[in-house]
């Protein structure tokens, strides 16, 4: 519904954001669409951010109580949206700290310049709706074999 304090700027273009982090692993489908024709929006760039199971954000480390090296790239990076208005990302099933259940935060970003060390710049953040619920799919018949999660993004684009 916020950004929220744990919002950092720039953060690498990748599908895989994982990063080692504990937990079950996530495949994010992620649908952009313009939220007034329902065209898919191409060439888009999905970023995402979430906290990891000690309720811990890169970036932010410590402020829960925890202890770990923190290079602020852990749990965050977005990718671009193909023809169809897919982006597909790989992460890790989020942590909760306290006074919040489990969540992930998105952004969605058009006509971003990509940089040499991997990042993303510029470009114009598009609005959306405030909330969505993530459908998810167990993908075997136990956790550690993971989950798939899908949702599709409305966006306004003026």
């Amino acid at each position: 519904m916020t950004e929220g304090p744990y919002y950092l700027d720039g953060q690498l273009v990748r599908a895989d954001i994982s990063e080692d982090k504990t937990g079950f692993p996530l495949e994010l489908t992620l649908t952009v669409v313009d939220d007034d024709t329902r065209a898919p929006l191409g060439n888009a760039l999905v970023e995402i951010w979430h906290a990891d199971a000690l309720g811990e954000y890169s970036g932010f480390v410590g402020n829960n109580g925890h202890n770990e090296p923190d290079y602020g790239t852990f749990l965050r990076g977005g990718v671009l949206t193909n023809s169809s208005g897919v982006a597909t990302i790989t992460t890790v099933y989020p942590g909760w700290y306290r006074g919040r259940c489990i969540h992930i935060h998105v952004k969605v970003h058009t006509d971003v310049t990509l940089t040499s060390d991997g990042s993303f710049e510029g470009g114009q953040e598009l609005g959306g709706a405030a909330s969505g619920l993530l459908t998810l799919t167990a993908l075997g018949s136990s956790p550690s074999a993971g989950y798939a999660g899908t949702l599709t993004l409305g966006v306004e684009q003026s």
